[in-house]
């Protein structure tokens, strides 16, 4: 048209997406802190209403951190929540809160009635009846089924539970990942935590050992385990002696006793007129006043190895229970653990009501599919009442994140789609197994100064590497700009 000019508006360049990018990572950031202040606040949220807890949950941008908020507010407020929510708020977050069974609540919108491609045979109607009674897939891949953010709810209350724990699972149900998890949760929360572990096996647990607060038991040298077990029970008499304005402060003391069946045997053959039952179980009636606990992993449920003679009103009350199953692989063949849930899945004595049992068996024969396809856990736990869930994937990811910087560089290429081809190859090389390990040690070491090849040789998860293996991967790390080579054969990460 005469007069009328049309501007084209010029290509941006590489510099203008490279002003771009701390100020989008800048923002990034942000809000992720919001999102983690409002997990975080969620444990005072408690006299909220529902349009106030709806404010924050719009503002949390990360998928994760909305589950946890869900997953730390009262069912209540769960209710009050759904409540306050507009259609639009509804279609967002309402998988969250009842997997999308509230659409009642708004109304209808008028939509033309649905119509089958030209020459197909039947209605819309018949169609959804005929995929209704098909066979469901049962899901594959890391997020499986929405009781995974429930499992982790409970694991994390059992961790701040003042309350004991029996940890029961066969070999091969993921008992020593959900112990870790446990032991790593409580010193996140407190690293003051007086911790002792007593095992057959001389793991790291969590650092534990370096400190000297690993016990690994020798039966042919019991003494060393039987001292640990009285010295823990002196500390905690000695915190019975305490007035009641000088227990609230009180630190965490807490024993952990893993494969406590086969070493308590092996202690009565040893000490018969030594009494550690009668310890362990002052120590579940009562020790929760001192904030003094102990987790004890079991193979089966024999609990007379905790000095618990019958599972009462009492016991129950005072004993968290977390039960796991699983099906696993090993030397090639697969195996089953699923026994421990099932023999309690009938037990009066530990789930008292017939109807709770019933609604306890029919959601652990909906979720054990899934367990079985997918070689994840299945877990029951008892924490004031039972639960059933899908274990989530607490293990570290194979491919870890070098950095926060790392993530959000990578995010905002894939964002803008830039035309980096070198950029682009270089965020999707794969590191070797050895080199995330490398990796992962650098980013948990909490003494950010440079480190030699000898401190990767003493380090805990680099133990099972030779020093050629340890070399290779960090000229990997250096050639992917990860790790930098400095004076004197030290390394560190970019941005110590």
């Amino acid at each position: 048209m005469p007069g009328l000019h049309i501007r084209k508006s010029p290509a941006r360049s590489q510099n203008d997406f490279d002003y771009i990018r701390p100020h989008y990572r800048a923002t990034k950031q942000f809000e992720g802190v919001k999102a983690s202040y409002s997990v975080k606040l969620a444990e005072k949220l408690l006299d909220l209403s529902g349009n106030e807890l709806l404010k924050y949950l719009r503002g949390i941008k990360i998928a994760e951190a909305r589950q946890q908020f869900i997953a730390s507010i009262t069912p209540q407020q769960q209710t009050a929540l759904l409540m306050a929510m507009s259609a639009d708020d509804y279609y967002q977050f309402g998988h969250l809160l009842d997997g999308g069974q509230s659409f009642d609540k708004f109304e209808p919108q008028q939509q033309p009635a649905a119509q089958l491609p030209h020459g197909t045979p039947g209605t819309v109607q018949e169609q959804v009846q005929q995929s209704t009674l098909a066979p469901q897939e049962v899901p594959t891949g890391d997020y499986l089924h929405p009781s995974e953010s429930e499992a982790l709810t409970i694991l994390q209350s059992i961790a701040r539970s003042d309350g004991s724990t029996a940890l029961v699972a066969a070999p091969g149900s993921g008992k020593s990942v959900a112990l870790d998890y446990l032991i790593q949760k409580i010193l996140d929360d407190n690293d003051s935590a007086d911790i002792w572990v007593i095992s057959a096996k001389n793991d790291s647990f969590c650092g534990l050992r370096d400190k000297g607060r690993v016990i690994a038991f020798d039966q042919e040298q019991p003494e060393a385990t039987k001292r640990t077990i009285d010295h823990f029970y002196n500390c905690y008499k000695q915190r019975k002696q305490l007035p009641e304005h000088k227990r609230e402060a009180l630190p965490p003391l807490i024993l952990i006793l893993d494969d406590w069946l086969v070493i308590a045997d092996q202690l009565s053959k040893a000490f018969s007129d030594w009494n550690y039952g009668g310890k362990l179980l002052d120590v579940l009636l009562i020790g929760r006043e001192f904030n003094t606990k102990f987790f004890a992993s079991l193979q089966s449920f024999n609990l007379a190895a905790l000095g618990i003679e019958k599972m009462d009103s009492q016991t129950r009350l005072c004993l968290n229970l977390l039960l796991l199953g699983n099906r696993y692989i090993k030397n090639g063949r697969e195996q089953e653990s699923y026994g421990v849930l099932e023999l309690i899945l009938n037990r009066g004595d530990i789930i008292p009501g017939k109807q709770e049992r019933e609604e306890i068996k029919s959601r652990y024969l909906q979720i054990k599919p899934i367990s079985y396809k997918n070689l994840r856990p299945i877990l029951i736990a008892s924490l004031g009442g039972c639960v059933v869930a899908l274990m989530p994937k607490l293990s570290k990811q194979s491919n870890p994140i070098a950095d926060e910087k790392t993530y959000l560089d990578r995010v905002f290429y894939l964002e803008f789609k830039l035309d980096d081809s070198s950029q682009e190859s270089k965020h999707q090389q794969q590191l070797s197994q050895v080199a995330n390990k490398v990796l992962e040690y650098f980013h948990n070491v909490k003494n950010k100064v440079p480190k030699t090849l000898r401190d990767l040789k003493k380090a805990d998860r680099l133990t099972s590497y030779s020093e050629e293996e340890l070399i290779s991967g960090l000229k990997e790390l250096i050639q992917a700009e990860k790790v930098i080579s400095g004076e004197d054969n030290t390394y560190f990460l970019p941005d110590w």
